[in-house]
């Protein structure tokens, strides 16, 4: 490879440089998607698969969010709040970013009250537009969708049109919702359900001590049974 050389300096290698200002512009994308990607601060700590930590059973689940996020279909995280589904579809994201793939992170209230709010706007294909949005990003994860139980026939319609649309362009997405198993199909409709069986399935998060106010460096760590038998 050909050196040049730049006043008195020692020569520069092309080959070098050109690898240097690739490795700039990939260090500026992911930081880009991380920017965008919706990850509260809280959960950025643990921002790589790796970094996880905890009881067997929590790791077990963690893994299989992972093979769905790096899969093509739709996945359920089920189980009581400050089990870790957030976390674990924070982690998903946010690994997807430093692989150069975008992914976002979005509360199911707000993806629905953004619907709402383009259909008050009379100007444009509201729906259309909302679609395209959420069918973008490479990884879609929607958290509490437990929080969807109260929504109208006409706006769950619209979002099992997103997850329909998503499914058949192969792009992941996973929800989460402090659900028990039976209750999926009530809170978000059979189709919804089907399409979450069919696709890939539902991630149990179980009974392990709640992850809420603590720390993954205490010693008591994470997932680890209050009478310490992991």
């Amino acid at each position: 490879m050909r050196a040049v050389s730049v006043g008195n300096s020692q020569p520069i290698c092309r080959g070098c440089l050109a690898s240097d200002i690739r490795e700039a512009h990939a260090r500026h994308r992911q930081r880009a998607l991380i920017d965008a990607c919706g990850v509260d601060p809280l959960f950025m700590r643990f921002n790589r698969w790796e970094m996880l930590r905890g009881c067997e059973e929590y790791l077990l689940a963690a893994e299989a969010v992972r093979t769905c996020a790096e899969g093509d279909s739709l996945a359920m995280l089920t189980g009581k709040v400050g089990r870790g589904k957030s976390q674990s579809m924070a982690t998903a994201v946010l690994q997807s970013c430093y692989d150069g793939r975008q992914a976002r992170l979005v509360p199911a209230n707000s993806l629905v009250d953004e619907l709402k709010a383009r259909y008050k706007d009379k100007h444009g294909d509201s729906a259309h537009d909302w679609l395209q949005k959420w069918l973008r990003p490479h990884l879609l994860a929607i958290d509490d969708v437990h929080r969807l139980k109260h929504e109208k026939p006409n706006t769950m319609m619209r979002f099992e049109w997103l997850l329909d649309r998503r499914c058949t362009s192969y792009r992941p997405t996973i929800l989460a919702g402090n659900l028990a198993s039976d209750e999926i199909s009530r809170v978000l409709g059979a189709p919804i359900a089907d399409r979450i069986n069919g696709g890939g399935g539902e991630i149990e998060f179980l009974d392990w001590p709640s992850f809420r106010g603590r720390d993954q460096d205490d010693d008591l760590e994470w997932g680890l049974s209050e009478s310490g038998v992991s």
